[in-house]
């Protein structure tokens, strides 16, 4: 069996390449993208229970958190899905279910409401947001748990990779 140099060369630079892109692949989801799956009803109508979301894990890197983006965070030993509806300074209440936001209504057409919550929560402190699931009659977020910290976000909610036909970015 005669080993030709030239073809030792070939697979090695073959098989660098397959590794460089390999590793590339394998930083960019460890460390740029990430997926969730959303357990619960908590965010119907927006998303529902079973779909798996892409994050954006270096979004607020570059960018700062804003009202109505929906986040991955950290609280406690669980990992949640829910909408940004506040941010440091802002006042809120809720009047027969209805979310007021420094006085005025805050409107979202995916919000499934309770119209027996009657709640108002003082100034957020900064570094620190308030965050609700879309289906307020069925969900764990900032009415209970309080404001949480930026520093828990893990990421952007941006996409709906599966189920299939519920595929689409993020509203």
């Amino acid at each position: 069996m005669d080993i030709d140099i030239l073809d030792v060369k070939e697979f090695l630079k073959d098989s660098a390449i397959y590794i460089g892109i390999f590793l590339f692949v394998f930083l960019v989801i460890v460390y740029v993208v990430g997926f969730s799956r959303v357990v619960g009803p908590s965010m119907q109508n927006s998303l529902n229970d079973g779909d798996i979301t892409v994050v954006s894990n270096f979004h607020y890197n570059l960018f700062s958190i804003k009202r109505d983006d929906v986040v991955l965070v950290r609280h406690t030993n669980a990992m949640l899905i829910k909408r940004v509806v506040g941010l440091p300074g802002d006042s809120l209440s809720f009047e027969n279910g209805v979310l007021f936001v420094n006085g005025e209504v805050y409107e979202n057409e995916n919000f499934i409401i309770d119209p027996n919550f009657n709640e108002s929560y003082d100034e957020i402190e900064d570094g620190y947001i308030f965050i609700l699931g879309d289906n307020q009659t069925d969900s764990l977020d900032s009415r209970d748990i309080g404001s949480v910290s930026k520093d828990g976000v893990e990421g952007k909610v941006v996409f709906v990779f599966f189920p299939f036909n519920n595929m689409g970015f993020v509203k």
